[in-house]
């Protein structure tokens, strides 16, 4: 997320000051990519226009002339809480100040966290029969625009009918998870943001099964303290309709006619 401050020094006189020290210390702020440029009017000079997590300059402020820093920067992706940014500005020594009550300026960001956890899940049929092996991928990912940690993968299978359930897993982008595991999938996880991943889930569906759909469904959830900002995204199903054992030779004349087709393509 994108972040931007204005802040604005002024001498309202009644003499010409130079090297009036200007502060603004982000070094502390979950901030980066800081860069800054500068609006003038009255003839100022010594400012400086940079980037960097620190403004320091000696400004020379004639009566009645002012600047603007105009800073933006990109706030971390785990940031969260109040971010407060203190300005300063002091005339230098020799010089006394009218009115010290108006030298320095703080401003407070709060932050919270909020991510898209998005899941899809696919399976390698839709029609089957008991017995057979079937596989399924899930995929989630992190859409931003903070990271997460303590994301929660579900995926239930306890209720189906299947049998032999394994499952390994892939990331992209520094998520942790555990690479293998074997039954239903309850996993917390950690997503950096433009992070995914990748869930490789195989079984055997029992022989015993009556022919009949059965819905596979996996979930996403974000943890307390983080606001999903599209929860329709939330959950994936793949739904997987049973039919009687096919007879052979049947299976075995399709897988020739499939052969052929592709040959004479």
């Amino acid at each position: 997320t994108s972040i931007s401050y204005i802040i604005t020094v002024t001498n309202h006189g009644p003499s010409d000051v130079t090297g009036a020290n200007f502060t603004d210390d982000m070094s502390s702020l979950p901030l980066s990519n800081i860069s800054w440029t500068v609006i003038y009017e009255g003839g100022v000079s010594g400012y400086s226009e940079s980037s960097g997590n620190r403004i320091s300059d000696l400004l020379n402020l004639p009566v009645e002339s002012s600047i603007s820093y105009l800073v933006d920067a990109d706030l971390d992706s785990d940031a969260t809480g109040d971010i407060i940014n203190d300005a300063t500005v002091t005339v230098p020594e020799g010089v006394s100040d009218s009115d010290g009550n108006n030298n320095s300026a703080s401003k407070t960001l709060t932050s919270d966290l909020q991510s898209d956890l998005k899941i899809t899940k696919i399976a390698n049929v839709t029609n089957t029969s008991p017995g057979k092996s079937i596989s399924y991928l899930i995929n989630v990912t992190n859409k931003g625009p903070s990271a997460v940690s303590g994301a929660t993968v579900t995926d239930d299978m306890s209720g189906l009918p299947l049998s032999n359930i394994t499952w390994f897993a892939e990331g992209t982008g520094s998520p942790t998870f555990n690479p293998t595991g074997t039954g239903s999938i309850l996993e917390t996880v950690t997503m950096p943001v433009d992070s995914y991943i990748l869930y490789n889930v195989t079984a055997t569906i029992l022989s015993s099964s009556i022919t009949a759909d059965f819905t596979n469904t996996a979930t996403a959830s974000v943890p307390d303290g983080v606001t999903d900002t599209d929860t329709s995204n939330d959950s994936a199903d793949a739904v997987i309709t049973l039919s009687p054992v096919a007879d052979r030779s049947e299976e075995h004349t399709s897988e020739l006619q499939s052969l052929r087709h592709l040959v004479c393509r």
